[in-house]
């Protein structure tokens, strides 16, 4: 599954957490071994603090599912600020074909 997690304007992202654990609960339920649940940040130049913690969020929620949670699309100017706030290693990002 493949979510785009923010506008491309950097809008608010337009679901919410219980939105967010549904989905994760609707990739467990599929019962598929290889469930990801990719979030696209094409686009994305920069995080607030209530963003990133969804992210953390959801990525807690999906690993206690058994769902791969993956970060694709991630430019230079955020994954500098994941390395400067020690989440690059927390995150799994692949590049932007994979899902």
């Amino acid at each position: 599954m493949q979510l785009n997690f923010f506008a491309a304007n950097d809008q608010p992202p337009k679901f919410d957490k219980r939105e967010y654990t549904q989905l994760i609960q609707s990739l467990k339920k599929r019962g598929s071994f290889y469930a990801v649940f990719s979030v696209d940040l094409t686009n994305i130049r920069s995080l607030t603090a209530e963003k990133l913690a969804i992210l953390i969020f959801c990525k807690r929620y999906a690993q206690e599912n058994g769902v791969r949670f993956v970060l694709k699309g991630v430019s230079p100017c955020l994954k500098a600020f994941f390395e400067l706030t020690r989440m690059q290693s927390f995150f799994s990002i692949v590049q932007s074909s994979v899902p």
